[in-house]
């Protein structure tokens, strides 16, 4: 009986495919459609000047994957700006934070929404409203609105309430403007011994029902916003830091307006560039934090994807040691010289590096000098090289 049973059932798959009934979808010609425009992320491989190795490639691939999830997981979910919910973001693109947890939620500024939560005990915990189109570079208009947890109005406990919606309403109030699709928290938590993430809740105040079943029409569009994105996004990103590549070992200020177009937060200052070392070499970074609620400064590979956060690939304003005069002086090196501000390239020869200021009133650049790495390993308080 259990060998006929896979029989009866492929001939039944063979009757359904010889007479599908009127206005079916065809699923082999749209998953064909799917796959050949997600193919067109491959493109970042071509680019010149990123000068790959194995590792590159390797984790180029990785790349590409996490961006399909995080597509998926955003055109494919129950979730809707009809009935959204907040769910984790994937980490992995963007120069992502170590120190951050993010959430997403899809709204419509056709409809008002309720978000509520407790500010807790975050070093930073922030909301904007975003367009972030990665399919249309020339649609990306960042963020429209955003609010951070000091300027939220809270009970004697921390709890909150925020309006978002197109029209200005009383109290805690974030704009949407007519091309918001996201809504975006940032949770940053410097400690992880003192500091905990929050839950955080969404409601559309203006939709009363059960999410419907998937309409069979909307599957197409969905499948091409999942390619689009994964392509754009990928993309975007090579063309972000390419820029950097010209003056390898330095950093460069981020253009505050340019930033808030394709979607930073306005209230962090941020520093961006590329390093590239020989096995023999290190890079000391010296900078002095302005006064700001968080800082820190990380690695990431050359797809500006956080290097992996097991290993000391970052250091904030809680995990660094500061020299005396205020300063904060960083090894970046492919072993550990016995310095306190170490920073492993994990297995790199070359990547990106970031530093940001939370709140600060200025951006002080942070300054970089190749040396010999035996000269550190042999005494690692000196940098002075």
């Amino acid at each position: 009986m259990t060998s006929q049973t896979p029989q009866r059932t492929q001939n039944q798959h063979a009757q359904g495919a010889a007479s599908p009934t009127p206005g079916a979808l065809r699923p082999e010609a749209l998953w064909a459609e799917f796959t050949e425009l997600l193919n067109s992320a491959s493109s970042v491989f071509a680019w010149e000047g990123l000068e790959l190795d194995d590792l590159d490639r390797a984790e180029g691939l990785r790349y590409l994957a996490r961006l399909t999830e995080n597509a998926i997981a955003n055109m494919m979910s129950t979730a809707s700006p009809k009935h959204p919910r907040f769910r984790l973001l994937s980490n992995g693109f963007g120069m992502d934070n170590p120190d951050n947890h993010y959430l997403g939620a899809p709204v419509d500024a056709r409809y008002t929404y309720r978000v509520t939560g407790n500010v807790g005990r975050l070093s930073y915990l922030s909301f904007a409203a975003q367009n972030q189109n990665y399919a249309q570079r020339e649609a990306i208009t960042g963020g429209a609105d955003h609010i951070d947890a000091s300027q939220l109005i809270t009970d004697s406990d921390g709890a909150f309430a925020i309006t978002a919606s197109a029209d200005e309403r009383p109290g805690n109030w974030l704009r949407l403007a007519p091309d918001t699709t996201l809504l975006l928290v940032r949770q940053t938590r410097a400690d992880p011994t003192s500091e905990r993430w929050v839950d955080i809740g969404i409601e559309n105040l203006d939709v009363d029902m059960s999410p419907p079943p998937l309409r069979p029409d909307r599957i197409q569009h969905k499948l091409q916003a999942v390619a689009l994105y994964t392509a754009g996004a990928a993309n975007w990103f090579v063309d972000w830091v390419r820029p950097w590549l010209a003056t390898p070992n330095q950093t460069t200020l981020s253009d505050p307006a340019e930033q808030q177009r394709v979607g930073g937060d306005p209230r962090i200052l941020s520093q961006s560039g590329y390093w590239t070392l020989a096995p023999d070499e290190a890079l000391v970074v010296r900078f002095v934090p302005p006064p700001c609620d968080y800082w820190n400064f990380q690695l990431a590979n050359i797809w500006a994807e956080c290097l992996d956060a097991r290993r000391p690939i970052w250091r904030n304003n809680a995990t660094a040691q500061v020299d005396e005069d205020g300063s904060v002086t960083l090894v970046i090196a492919h072993a550990d010289p016995g310095h306190p501000n170490w920073l492993d390239t994990a297995g790199h020869r070359h990547g990106l590096m970031h530093a940001r200021f939370v709140n600060a009133a200025e951006n002080r650049r942070v300054t970089c000098q190749i040396v010999d790495f035996g000269s550190i390993a042999s005494d690692p308080s000196d940098t002075s090289h």
